[in-house]
C-alpha cells in the first residue's frame, strides 16, 4: 500500500485504513497471545502445577503419564 501511495495509485486516506487495519490485526494477534497465557497460568495455578516452566522432557514425561492415565481408565485420546 505504501508503494501504491508513493506511486500516485491510492490516495492519503487509503493508505492510512490500511495502515491502521495491520495495526488493529498487530494489537489482536498480540492480545490473544497475552490471554491465552494468563488462561494457562491460570489453570497451571488451579491444579498446583506451573508446567510451562518445566523442561521439554519433564513436560513429555507428564503427558505420557496423562495418556497412560486415560488408556486405563477407557478414555479416547484424539489424534492417537
Amino acid at each position: 500500500m505504501t508503494d501504491a501511495y508513493r506511486s500516485g495509485a491510492v490516495a492519503i486516506v487509503t493508505l492510512l485504513d490500511a495502515q491502521n487495519a495491520a495495526l488493529v490485526a498487530d494489537e489482536a494477534a498480540a492480545n490473544a497471545v497475552y490471554g491465552f497465557l494468563i488462561d494457562l497460568m491460570r489453570v497451571e495455578r488451579a491444579i498446583g502445577q506451573f508446567y510451562f516452566f518445566r523442561t521439554e522432557q519433564e513436560k513429555q514425561s507428564y503427558f505420557n503419564r496423562l495418556e497412560e492415565f486415560y488408556r486405563k481408565t477407557g478414555v479416547a485420546v484424539e489424534g492417537r
